[in-house]
């Protein structure tokens, strides 16, 4: 199975986040390291177990959500009820 690496980098500015292969590596997060920085972490991470971790976390954010609780709707009985109580002690959406 491929890898990637993803590194925390110390730069300048302050500290990004890293991804890539050997000797390509991209700034995903954080301030540009400005022309060098030093690498505090490196891991190296199976591209297929990150996919599938990333899909996850996107199906979670297209399902729909209790706004009080955050419960997924399948848990909640339906679109227009919840369970749990919002902050004027309704119930439901």
């Amino acid at each position: 199975m491929k890898n990637i690496k993803i590194e925390v980098i110390s730069g300048k500015f302050g500290p990004c986040l890293a991804i890539g292969t050997e000797g390509e590596i991209t700034r995903v997060a954080g301030p540009k390291t400005c022309g060098g920085g030093t690498t505090l972490h490196s891991f190296d991470v199976n591209i297929a177990e990150l996919r599938s971790m990333l899909d996850e976390y996107e199906k979670d954010e297209d399902e729909p959500k209790c706004p009080n609780c955050g419960r997924p709707e399948e848990f909640t009985g339906g679109p227009d009820y919840c369970p749990c109580e919002d902050d004027d002690g309704d119930v439901g959406f």
